[in-house]
């Protein structure tokens, strides 16, 4: 009988758990979908016979995937540690100094740039508080010692996620970025 109430107990740990898992698996799942739907448009650039809205199209499709990724990441998140909102100053903050590039490669008129200034300034702040507050989490969840590991993989994969898709959307507005000069 002991064995009998252990399984239903385990039973009811998997089915109370599975609605969570299964919506971040939908939502992973959907931002995927939008990330190779962007890519399909970044390929074939006169699918929908205008270069440029389709171009559009996959921009936007691309950052919805990386909003709709990181928010699916976020859920991850352990809770019971004091953790800020990291991902959400990372985006931001990167979301920022991606617009100050952008406002300087097409517009370069001062006024223009000195706007640009104020949000490469915000940028910079959100993603480097973004950062702090990712690596005090980082220690607390080391102290607790749950799943670490699992963390660091997950934010790893979602900062390499990140940079791929902004590396597409550089190339598809035809942007040079030489990191190596």
């Amino acid at each position: 009988m002991s064995s009998n109430s252990k399984t239903s107990k385990k039973q009811k740990e998997i089915e109370s758990q599975s609605p969570e898992k299964e919506s971040i698996m939908e939502g992973l799942s959907l931002s995927l979908t939008f990330f190779l739907g962007g890519l399909f448009l970044l390929l074939s650039n006169n699918f929908l016979n205008y270069k440029t809205l389709t171009l559009g199209v996959s921009i936007l499709l691309f950052l919805i995937a990386i909003i709709g990724f990181a928010i699916e990441i976020s859920k991850t998140i352990d809770k019971s540690i004091n953790s800020r909102e990291f991902g959400t100053y990372i985006f931001v903050g990167a979301l920022f100094i991606l617009i100050t590039y952008v406002l300087n490669h097409y517009i370069d008129i001062w006024i223009v740039n000195l706007i640009g200034v104020a949000f490469l300034l915000i940028g910079l702040y959100s993603l480097i508080l973004g950062l702090v507050n990712f690596v005090r989490y980082i220690i607390a969840l080391n102290r607790n010692h749950s799943g670490a590991s699992k963390i660091i993989f997950l934010i790893i994969s979602q900062i390499l996620t990140l940079a791929s898709a902004l590396a597409a959307i550089f190339e598809a507005l035809g942007i040079k970025v030489d990191i190596f000069k």
